[in-house]
């Protein structure tokens, strides 16, 4: 575990004078949105995938490389560049045997608390294989677990989560899209590409809207790969812009023409964007 993880909790006093040597240059997520590129001036939400396997419960939201270790202490340092200069509503975690991968999810929860992120949630199915860890994360930065639609909350998950609520995905689903959205924005969690709400990030350090690979959080900053963003230099995104979700079904197989149109999109990029 990492120093500042040790002393976040000593005292009311050096929790202030940390948080003010790890952030030189700027203030913790200041409500000002200190970004140029108005396409992501509205991120809201940042999932983080742990883990170089992508749980069934994800779906197609995640395409990681196999290979993929992860490397969360830079992959948190490239996040925190962001969050210097930008608040985000959201910083979640999720993978496999997610609350067994103690460090790797407090890094990057703990980072978001750091910069005065609210909720900081575990996305999980429900398994519990070491109730030690899962108690460690839960009582580190989590603030909210969210349950994967379909799965049921264990009896041991609301005893060690005993203070931390437990929302079903379904619950979730309810607050978003807002009235009088279409296309890709009015979709549950969808962005439209010239308004990026939420961001997805592999354990390989790939930075995806809607399953399109715009940079690597791993090789850069991750306010830098922001900051350059552009969907219509991409000509598949460009079609989506001008022409919505069924603009790409020329371009899909037989399989991934079956999905919904989210589905259809992230399945579509993984296949053509895949290294």
């Amino acid at each position: 575990m990492f120093d500042w993880m040790k002393k976040k909790k000593t005292s009311k006093t050096e929790t202030v004078e940390l948080e003010e040597r790890e952030m030189p240059n700027g203030v913790p997520g200041s409500a000002v949105p200190l970004i140029n590129n108005p396409m992501v001036k509205n991120l809201e939400r940042i999932d983080v995938q742990i883990g170089a396997v992508a749980p069934a419960y994800l779906g197609t939201r995640y395409k990681t490389s196999a290979s993929a270790t992860g490397d969360y202490r830079r992959l948190s340092d490239s996040i925190a560049t962001l969050l210097r200069v930008r608040r985000v509503g959201m910083i979640s975690a999720a993978g496999e045997d997610i609350l067994a991968k103690t460090e790797e999810v407090n890094t990057i929860l703990g980072t978001a608390a750091v910069y005065n992120i609210e909720n900081r949630a575990v996305l999980t199915d429900g398994t519990i294989s070491d109730s030690k860890k899962a108690a460690e994360i839960l009582n580190f930065a989590c603030t909210e677990v969210v349950l994967a639609e379909g799965c049921r909350s264990p009896e041991l998950l609301d005893e060690l989560a005993e203070n931390i609520p437990v929302i079903e995905y379904s619950e979730q689903k309810e607050a978003v899209p807002e009235k009088g959205l279409s296309g890709c924005a009015a979709a549950v969690f969808g962005n439209a590409l010239n308004d990026v709400r939420t961001l997805m990030i592999g354990a390989d350090g790939e930075v995806r809207v809607c399953g399109f690979p715009i940079g690597n959080a791993l090789e850069r900053d991750l306010l830098d790969i922001l900051e350059e963003y552009d969907p219509y230099s991409n000509p598949i995104m460009a079609m989506i812009l001008q022409g919505g979700p069924d603009a790409v079904m020329p371009l899909c197989n037989s399989d991934e023409a079956k999905f919904s149109g989210c589905d259809r999109c992230r399945a579509l990029a993984s296949r053509l964007f895949a290294e």
